[in-house]
Order: C-alpha cells, then sequence, then structure tokens
C-alpha cells in the first residue's frame, strides 16, 4: 500500500461555515440577468447562478455561494414585502429565502426531494404571491409555500384527469386563480379549499399559454402563439399579436411590462403600447429575459449586458448595472500567471467536437488583474472562435498564447492580440478538414513551455501531418508526426506537460499516454502506453508533473502515477503507472477509481 500526501489540489465543491465565508471571493458572471424583483427601494436582479441588488444610492451588492446561494440556475424571483424575504427559483426545483434583515439563506428542498415528481419536471417557472401563501407554478404543476411557517402545503396537479401539466404563471382575478399551462388555461376558485382536488379546476382555454396576468379591469393570457386575450370576468376578446416571443409579463397599478426576445413593451390601463425598447447604439443585438418597471425607470435584463436601466423619459440611453465579473459561468479554459488569470470559453465536447455544442461560438476574453475584470473583444482578438485553452510564458507574463480548436492560435503581448497563427501563415498547422476549403479548420490543443522557452502544442484530428508543433523562441515553427508511431489515428489530444528532461507527455483520446523527446532519434523520438501498461484508459484528459518530477495521470476511467519519466523511451522496459491505495475506514481503496478527470493542479 502506497501512503502519501497528495501533491496535487482537486477542484471541487466546499460547503463553507458562515465564520469560513469571508476566506472565499466569488467571481460570477453577471450578464445574463433572467428575472427583476423590487423590494423597500431596492432592484433585485437574478443572474444565472447568483443575484445582486442595486439600492437608491447606485450601491451594488453580490450574493452567492459565498454567502449560502445554491449556486444552481436561477429561473424567477420574488420579492415579499410584509416579510422583508427575497425568494428565488432554480432549473431543479430548489429554492432559497434570503432574509433582507439578516442576510441569513434558508435552503427550500421539498420539490426536489419529492420523489413521486420525475427531475425534469422539477423546475420553478413564477412565484406569485397572494394571502399567506406563494403559489410556485411549476413544470408539474402549482405548489404551495407558506410564508407564516416557512414551509410547503399543498400540491396542485391541476391537469385533466389530474395528470401533470407545465404551468407558466399563475394570477388571481375576481376570486378566480388562473394558470397558464401548455395544456390550456385552468382556473378555480381561490379560496376553495379543496383546490388540490383536481375536478376543481376548469380548463377555461384550449392550446399553449406562457403568461397570465390580472391588470385593471381584466386578466391579460399570452399564448405561444404571441397572441394575447383580454378577459373582463364576462367576455374575451384578442387584443393583438405580439412581435416576438414572450419571456416575462410584469404588471403595476398603471402598467403593464411585457419582455420579448427582442424588445420590451409598456402597455396602459387601456393597453396602448406607450413604449417599446429594442437596441441601442451601445448596445446591439440586445436579448431580453425579463422587465420591470418602477416608478419611471423601466429596469430590463438581458442575455449579454446585465440590467439595463433606462428612463421613461429618455429611454433612447440606457445605462448597463452589473457587478464586475467574468463574462460568462461556463469557463472552459483558465490560466493563473503572476500578474493575472485568464478565462476563455470556446468548448468543444467530449470527442474533441466543436459543433456539437451549439456551433462555433465567438466569445470574448477576459482576465483578471489587480481585482478588475478586463475584456478582450471577440474582434480585437482577430475574430478568433472557440477560445479553449490558455498557456502564459513562464519567462515572460505578458506573452500568452490561447488555442482556438477552429481558427488557430492566437499570440497575445501586453494584453494585445498580435498574430493568429493557422494553415494560411503557418504550415505546420494544417486544416484537420482540407477537402472543405470554404470551412478551415485548425483544432490546436493544449500547449506548454519547456526549460529552453519552445512552445509545443497539439493538433488534433487525425488528417494532419503534423501532431505535434513547436514553435522556437526565434519565431520557427516545426512539426511533428506522431501517426506512424501509434497504434491508431487519433482525433483528439488531451493534457500536456513537460519534464524536466524536456520529454512532451500528451494525452490522446485512444492512444493513452504519449510521451515525444526530440533529443532521441527519429524511430525513438515517440512512444505511448495505454490500457495494456495498466491505465484504467486508454483516453487520457489530464496530466501534470509534480515538484518530485513524477507525472499525475488522469484519464477518462480514474487515475495512475508514473513515478519515474526518465525512463519513459528504454526499449528494454515498459513504463508502468501505478494507482494510489489508500485507507478508507480500515478498507483499501483506490483513489478516484473509475472517475473521469478533467483537470490536475499542482
Amino acid at each position: 500500500m502506497i501512503r502519501l500526501l497528495l501533491p496535487i489540489v482537486l477542484l471541487a465543491f466546499f460547503q463553507v461555515s458562515a465564520q469560513d465565508q469571508n476566506l472565499w471571493t466569488g467571481h460570477y458572471s453577471y450578464n445574463n440577468v433572467k428575472d427583476i424583483a423590487v423590494g423597500n427601494g431596492t432592484i433585485y436582479a437574478s443572474a444565472e447562478n447568483a443575484f445582486f441588488t442595486y439600492n437608491e444610492f447606485g450601491e451594488l451588492d453580490k450574493v452567492s455561494t459565498v454567502n449560502g446561494l445554491s449556486g444552481k440556475t436561477i429561473t424567477t424571483s420574488l420579492f415579499d414585502q410584509e416579510g422583508n424575504r427575497f425568494l428565488v427559483g432554480h432549473e431543479d426545483g430548489s429554492m432559497q429565502v434570503y432574509l433582507e434583515d439578516t442576510e441569513q439563506i434558508i435552503q427550500v428542498v421539498d420539490i426536489v426531494e419529492k420523489v413521486t415528481i420525475s427531475p425534469e419536471v422539477k423546475r420553478i417557472n413564477h412565484f406569485m404571491e397572494f394571502g399567506d401563501f406563494i403559489y410556485i407554478s411549476t413544470d408539474f404543476g402549482i405548489s404551495l409555500y407558506n410564508l407564516n411557517d416557512l414551509e410547503f402545503d399543498d400540491t396542485y396537479f391541476i391537469g385533466q384527469g389530474g395528470a401533470q401539466v407545465k404551468v407558466r404563471q399563475t394570477t388571481v382575478f375576481q376570486d378566480f386563480i388562473y394558470a397558464a399551462t401548455d395544456d390550456g388555461i385552468y382556473r378555480a376558485p381561490v379560496m376553495n379549499d379543496n383546490l388540490i382536488d383536481f375536478d376543481q379546476w376548469e380548463r377555461f382555454q384550449t392550446s399553449n399559454w406562457v403568461a397570465a396576468k390580472a391588470f385593471g379591469s381584466a386578466v391579460y393570457f399570452i399564448a405561444s402563439s404571441r397572441n394575447v386575450l383580454r378577459f373582463d370576468g364576462a367576455s374575451s376578446s384578442l387584443v393583438l399579436q405580439l412581435p416576438f416571443p414572450v419571456t416575462d409579463v410584469e404588471a403595476n397599478e398603471e402598467f403593464m411590462t411585457v419582455a420579448m426576445q427582442q424588445a420590451v413593451s409598456v402597455f396602459d390601463l387601456s393597453f396602448n403600447e406607450v413604449l417599446r425598447v429594442d437596441s441601442f447604439a451601445d448596445f446591439e443585438n440586445v436579448r431580453y429575459n425579463s422587465a420591470l418597471l418602477v416608478e419611471n425607470e423601466l429596469y430590463a435584463g438581458t442575455t449579454e449586458y446585465g440590467m439595463l436601466r433606462l428612463s421613461l423619459g429618455n429611454p433612447s440611453m440606457p445605462e448597463a448595472i452589473l457587478p464586475q465579473g467574468p463574462k460568462r459561468n461556463f469557463i472552459f479554459g483558465m490560466e493563473q500567471s503572476p500578474e493575472r488569470l485568464w478565462v476563455v470559453y470556446g468548448a468543444y465536447d467530449i470527442f474533441y467536437n466543436p459543433f456539437r455544442l451549439g456551433g462555433l461560438n465567438a466569445f470574448d476574453i477576459n482576465y483578471l488583474e489587480e481585482g478588475s475584470w478586463e475584456t478582450i473583444t471577440f474582434e480585437e482578438a482577430l475574430n478568433t472562435r472557440v477560445l479553449s485553452k490558455v498557456t502564459a510564458d513562464p519567462e515572460d507574463p505578458t506573452h500568452v498564447y490561447i488555442s482556438s480548436f477552429h481558427d488557430g492560435l492566437l499570440e497575445l503581448v501586453d494584453n494585445t492580440p498580435v498574430n493568429l497563427f493557422n494553415g494560411e501563415n503557418t504550415p505546420e498547422i494544417e486544416d484537420t478538414d482540407p477537402g472543405n476549403p470554404n470551412n478551415m479548420d485548425y483544432r490546436i490543443g493544449e500547449g506548454a513551455f519547456d526549460n529552453d522557452g519552445n512552445f509545443w502544442f497539439t493538433v488534433s484530428q487525425s488528417l494532419v501531418a503534423s501532431d505535434l508543433v513547436v514553435r522556437r523562441p526565434n519565431g520557427s515553427f516545426v512539426g511533428f508526426d506522431a501517426d506512424n508511431a501509434l497504434p491508431q489515428q487519433n482525433d483528439g489530444y488531451g493534457d500536456m506537460a513537460i519534464d524536466r528532461n524536456n520529454t512532451v507527455f500528451f494525452g490522446s483520446q485512444v492512444n493513452g499516454l504519449i510521451g515525444f523527446n526530440e533529443a532521441n532519434s527519429s524511430e525513438n523520438q515517440f512512444r505511448n502506453i495505454s490500457e495494456d501498461a495498466g491505465l484504467p484508459s486508454s483516453d487520457v484528459r489530464a496530466l501534470a508533473i509534480d515538484n518530485r518530477g513524477q507525472l499525475w495521470i488522469g484519464t477518462a476511467r480514474g487515475l495512475r502515477v508514473l513515478f519515474n519519466t526518465a525512463d519513459f523511451f528504454d526499449p528494454e522496459s515498459t513504463p508502468q503507472p501505478q494507482q494510489i491505495i489508500f485507507l478508507d475506514d480500515g478498507e483499501a481503496s483506490e483513489l478516484l477509481f473509475q472517475q473521469f478527470i478533467t483537470d490536475i493542479e499542482v
């Protein structure tokens, strides 16, 4: 049995106590504001997995997992004025209640733990406060949350025959509660004590409805077809058809605010449109998630610009309000240099395919420097897509390479993109799809610097001649072909690490661990080991050399360590990576047994 102190840090989720929370700083993206609420003169803006407040003095405050929020995807919110509480609902059915007075967060997991409801339909879509209850619209029906006891009450399955039905929004009008669902509009007497009985619910309208809101002397329903139906208690009429799909509907005593994917409209009590906003000179192609009218100011939640605030008197000059942070929460590549932290968002899937995750993305680059988040725009980055990995020069932190999994290798100096290397200017970087000249595809993988200042990187896909490429300190490129030395053609390469002997190790999708040493004879420059040599999987994703020169190998099915890399190319022996065994309650267990390991850091 091997017993040692692991010289690595494994990224994990931690639950911290209140006294330890001040040890952590959260860096969340607040650009994608899902919902907006107001309470006691403070605006509450819910982003993807955190929220921030904006008060009358223009002060911003952030609440995230550091404060006890779950970190799950937020879908809706509500401020309870009487109780001075802010409620947040999530995609997985969980809730948090934020107590404004004490800044305490109460976790509510009743929906999540309800075993009779499938996890796929637990999403919380909307909160509606009436009396002492919050009516929670979900993908399965309506649940009640008692504000006095801070606990769940009844659940209503209101579909035909008591079936589960997706409820988008509820509202109360003339003693009836109305529910907009994907199976019609349902209603029932709101004071009926037996609403748990589905027979008490009447299907008032058929078709698919996305919103229901009482406003003035009527209740308004919005269909998935964008038609707006008005019902005054006696008769209904079609009012208009909205131009875009609806994302949120709010109303006060004078105005109804309708957020749509590409615009926000404000209607008066006669349902005349008094204002419509879409894009602006400084904010192009705005996508709206939510909107709220507070006195004479409109607050709109967007997918890219955070919360926009604009005055009804001058609606063409909005102000973006959001805390500092990275542009997105989905960070695919991260690199720390002595002066800054780099993050990029260009993803590819488990099969090294960048197209399956929504197409080729065109995201900005972010870096954190002296406590401030800075941005290099997509245009400034030479329109380079799928930026996925960052490598900083250890001898010059101002010199950085960023790998694109479609457009080549981007070089930055002093935070400024200066070169984009690909097949058009660098023959060693080949197109992975040469048969399609209209779609150049240069898939640059992981990179690393050796002790001599050479920068090494992989080019994925089996069709290229140079799987491994080096850029010398003098700026020249040299390519090396690994295919002839490997048992199988390879479509993707994983992490890279270089030891003290300048042996370049890199993971592969099907050939396990590959080693390369340029000082060897041309016949002995490449060698690989896979499952036959003791790896739990030939799909190697993560590598790291520790301070003792040991190579840690993370695969799709577990962890191994190569304690001596010096004899990796010894023809008389086969390297034998070892598992790590530890005692777990007196039982011998393998560290990270069968786990898919994506990163290892010293």
